[in-house]
């Protein structure tokens, strides 16, 4: 049998909770900053999938499709915001934009802005 010795109580569970407590501080925070980063990954994703399928597509289909999602999600990237070079036998697409979190806290707010630059470069 394992007992607790005098003085000693709770002075365990008061570091843990101080801990959880800093730690669910800390995501409650931050909880907007893995979609930033999700979306982006979500539009790298579909570059490198247009770029593949460049071959068997026009420039204009692969501008419209990148809008496409791009709008879906909720990135701003238009029609002019995206560059697709053709080479005798490669691919360039990509785009640039901007994104941002806010943080507040208390009375205390910043934002932290981001750069994005979904890429890929595929052969034909």
């Amino acid at each position: 049998m394992v007992g607790a010795r005098r003085g000693e109580e709770g002075k365990g569970r008061l570091g843990c909770l101080f801990v959880l407590f800093v730690i669910v501080s800390a995501v409650y925070v931050l909880r907007d900053l893995p979609g930033v980063y999700l979306k982006y990954y979500q539009m790298q994703d579909e570059v490198s999938s247009q770029a593949s399928f460049a071959p068997a597509l026009t420039d204009a289909a692969i501008r419209q499709r990148l809008v496409a999602r791009a709008d879906t999600l909720d990135v701003p990237l238009g029609p002019k915001q995206w560059i697709i070079r053709r080479g005798k036998q490669s691919i360039l697409i990509e785009g640039s934009y901007e994104d941002s979190v806010a943080v507040e806290v208390l009375t205390w707010r910043h934002v932290f802005h981001f750069h994005f630059e979904p890429h890929a470069q595929s052969e034909l």
